[in-house]
């Protein structure tokens, strides 16, 4: 099953199955909140799977909940090595504490639905990965069909 697709004024993701309460929090928060209730430890690739954003997003966020919600979140950070046997760091979430509501302002979301992708939908997302800015995010229109 797709995962819905979360469209803020700044920024999209994927909310993953299970979630679907918090939407409407900051993506921060929900991705604490999964990664409690998954048992998992955090790590940027992880993240950046699950949720469809960029891995430098990802790893921001991470840094967001060790840091700046340390207020609401209770994490702890993990050193491990990966395959490669290189030194790699991870968050463990211990607690979330969702006794205060949305943290922060309430950011307007909208459901998109994902449409399969047709020969001349391909042609014309080839077309704009080729003519894009390095950083712009891949236009609605060329990927979904919004609010029908």
């Amino acid at each position: 099953m797709a995962h819905p697709l979360f469209v803020s004024t700044a920024q999209w993701f994927l909310l993953p199955e299970g979630t679907e309460d918090l939407a409407g929090y900051p993506l921060y928060f929900v991705v604490a909140c999964w990664g409690l209730r998954c048992d998992i430890m955090l790590t940027s690739a992880g993240v950046s799977r699950i949720f469809g954003i960029e891995q430098s997003k990802a790893r921001d966020v991470l840094h967001y909940i060790r840091h700046e919600g340390r207020t609401r979140i209770v994490s702890e950070e993990v050193l491990y090595r990966d395959v490669r046997k290189r030194a790699c760091r991870g968050v463990h979430i211990v607690s979330v504490d969702l006794s205060e509501g949305i943290p922060g302002k309430e950011i307007p979301l909208v459901e998109v639905e994902a449409l399969p992708l047709k020969a001349g939908d391909i042609n014309l997302l080839r077309q704009w990965m080729v003519s894009r800015r390095c950083g712009d995010q891949v236009p609605v229109e060329l990927l979904t069909n919004v609010g029908e």
